[in-house]
């Protein structure tokens, strides 16, 4: 990738093609390839633009944890990319199809660190279920796929939160109880229950 400024004006594009979901000039016109840490650092600018527009930064997304899906897209590792305040929604909340370039659904995981004292065994956490909505379309060749997944932030869109507000992870599994019918079988709280 070139200097800073040509970075920058690259990322400014890609943003606005994002913004308004059409095809990447990045990646249908340019066809320049980008290495993997190429891609983090266009990430990493697009990042700083969204920060400069009054976004707030408000996680991190792992995506493809699966040996095949990496295997598919050239990757040796998972790939990471940023979630922001813009793109948290609560459960029921409606979105417009045509806002997505080739909708995809995904259930997944949202996992916060509450404490990261001590070895990561001992990491306090909470966790909810949430499903994610991401533009699965890809503007490049396919050779260009890895980087354009890491660069487009990981085609990440919305995060949808199924827990009300205000609940938390062990209030929901401590409302959760397992049925098991057979000799010396009785209702009791799910395995998972803290304490």
């Amino acid at each position: 990738m070139r200097d800073a400024a040509a970075r920058k004006l690259q990322a400014a594009q890609l943003q606005e093609d994002i913004d308004h979901c059409r095809p990447t000039r990045q990646f249908t016109e340019a066809h320049n390839t980008l290495t993997v840490d190429e891609a983090y650092e266009m990430q990493r600018t697009l990042g700083l633009l969204r920060v400069g527009r009054g976004e707030r930064q408000v996680g991190y997304k792992v995506g493809c944890t699966s040996s095949s899906v990496r295997q598919a897209f050239g990757l040796t590792e998972s790939v990471a990319g940023c979630l922001w305040d813009t793109e948290q929604h609560a459960s029921g909340a409606s979105f417009n199809a045509a806002a997505f370039r080739r909708l995809a659904i995904e259930g997944e995981l949202a996992v916060w660190l509450l404490s990261t004292n001590g070895p990561p065994a001992e990491w306090l956490i909470e966790y909810e279920p949430v499903i994610e909505l991401h533009h699965f379309c890809f503007d490049g060749t396919p050779s260009e796929r890895a980087s354009e997944l890491i660069a487009r932030n990981c085609i990440h869109a919305v995060c949808i939160h199924t827990l009300p507000q205000g609940m938390h992870s062990h209030d929901m599994i401590e409302q959760q109880r397992l049925g098991l019918t057979g000799r010396g079988a009785q209702q009791r709280p799910s395995a998972m229950s803290p304490g």
